[in-house]
């Protein structure tokens, strides 16, 4: 889902639209065009509800949007430009000379998620701002509560994305908590899907000559790429809305009175992860980020924007990545839980848990003891990585 909307055709991306209104929108593979009443609408990803021409025509009137998924869209209506997207934006924007992007930044100005823009014939942009999310207090829940609450949410998701999606599905398990609950739900609402016990790369042209600016975004150093339409289901955003974020984390705990690091046991699925140098840092950072006597409502409002503007994996040529965790209300159910399980949900992932162990608890045997110890994705199926349990089982349910 990348892009440059500019003046002229750039070589570096694969496909060039010509706009209604004079401009080149230079994209990746994978995008799709239509054209609907007065409007040209060029679209690419998804949302949970609805194929991408009904999609389409919920964004005609170029306003921004409620509905949950990972799409982007430009909006072409007289001799404007609108950029759209889902409910939580999942791909940056910068704004630089006669340029408009999400693929590289140099001396481009980010736009933040509480900002949409318009662009005329002359590249000038118009930014509206919208009101930024405000964390408002809402009533404690139980343990149980919340579980339940979240298990909804995520169930709702995968039934409504399944539902629509006509596309071939491939999730690679990584041994790590996130995809693990990936897989959980995936599995309980459809068994056809592969599990890509390999790493797979197409060079397509775009991939080809984009690689180094790619990799400038953490997650694109490590993903797969498939030519032909692929659905991947993928645990990102796990970190983030369900609140294991270095700095989040450790900005809300403090508000409750612990501090992140000093509560950290050697024995946490976290501990390790969180004692790298800059996770360290960043831990630091959430703490040093309360002040005294600030307001509940304060702290959260911060915790949600950061989040709201922490993106990761957005889509790549044809392949759609899924992720059902990028949901600002998955983060709203867990902040009204009790900060105990908060603090045991930072440390040792305790929601997750939790939610594995009510769907599918066998799964659980395997999640690895540590956060992201296998440092590649060559290594979460050697012969010391709990996927060679799977390896197993497989082999053993293959001769039965």
């Amino acid at each position: 889902m990348f892009f440059n909307l500019t003046t002229n055709k750039t070589k570096n991306f694969t496909l060039h639209f010509d706009l209604p209104n004079g401009l080149i929108l230079n994209t990746d593979e994978g995008w799709e065009s239509f054209d609907i009443d007065d409007c040209t609408i060029i679209l690419k990803g998804y949302s949970n509800l609805y194929d991408l021409r009904t999609l389409a025509t919920y964004l005609t009137d170029c306003k921004r949007t409620s509905i949950k998924g990972n799409f982007c869209a430009f909006v072409c209506k007289d001799d404007k430009v609108t950029i759209l997207h889902d409910k939580d934006r999942g791909f940056p924007i910068w704004v630089g000379d006669k340029t408009v992007t999400n693929l590289f930044a140099r001396n481009e100005e980010p736009v933040w998620e509480d900002c949409s823009i318009t662009i005329d014939k002359e590249m000038h942009v118009t930014r509206q701002w919208e009101a930024p999310y405000v964390y408002k207090k809402k009533e404690s829940l139980t343990d149980t509560q919340v579980i339940d609450k979240i298990d909804s949410v995520l169930s709702e998701t995968f039934e409504n994305f399944l539902a629509q999606n006509k596309t071939p599905l491939k999730i690679f398990l990584t041994g790590g908590i996130d995809t693990l609950l990936a897989w959980t739900y995936l599995d309980s609402f459809t068994k056809n899907y592969e599990i890509v016990d390999y790493e797979y790369m197409k060079y397509t042209y775009f991939y080809s000559m984009n690689q180094k600016l790619l990799e400038t975004h953490q997650p694109y150093k490590q993903v797969h790429l498939w030519n032909d339409p692929t659905v991947l289901i993928t645990g990102m955003c796990g970190d983030e809305y369900f609140m294991r974020g270095p700095h989040t984390s450790a900005q809300c705990l403090k508000y409750h009175g612990y501090n992140l690091l000093e509560s950290l046991k050697e024995s946490d699925y976290m501990y390790y992860f969180f004692n790298r140098k800059n996770c360290t840092a960043g831990i630091l950072n959430g703490i040093d980020a309360v002040k005294p006597d600030q307001s509940i409502e304060d702290v959260y409002t911060d915790i949600f924007n950061r989040n709201k503007n922490d993106h990761q994996h957005w889509h790549i040529d044809n392949t759609i990545t899924f992720t059902p965790f990028k949901d600002t209300s998955i983060m709203e159910i867990i902040l009204r839980g009790r900060a105990e399980l908060l603090l045991d949900n930072a440390r040792d992932a305790a929601i997750e848990k939790m939610l594995i162990e009510k769907r599918d608890p066998k799964k659980l045997k395997f999640l690895e003891k540590r956060k992201n110890t296998t440092g590649c994705y060559s290594k979460y199926w050697d012969k010391d990585s709990s996927m060679l349990s799977y390896n197993k089982l497989k082999h053993i349910d293959e001769e039965q």
